[in-house]
């Protein structure tokens, strides 16, 4: 798995303990196949757009989404 897919996954994981984004939720909510977000964070490279979508909904800059090595302490988003 690449730091892209680690950092969509522990993104999500982390936002869903205080808005509840499923894997579904966020498929709706990007209209992204729910099959292509498994697909992402099982380690599939995701479009462009797709790139865009997360990180604009999670308000990360695409740097940080696609480079940055997130731990839990990372993880505080308004």
């Amino acid at each position: 798995m690449n730091n892209l897919s680690r950092n969509i996954t522990k993104i999500r994981i982390f936002n869903t303990h205080r808005k509840h984004y499923t894997q579904k939720n966020i498929s709706e909510i990007l209209k992204i196949p729910q099959t292509q977000i498994s697909r992402i964070e099982n380690g599939s490279h995701p479009k462009l757009d797709e790139i865009i979508k997360y990180s604009t909904f999670f308000n990360v800059s695409i740097d940080d989404l696609i480079f940055k090595e997130y731990d839990s302490k990372d993880l505080k988003f308004k």
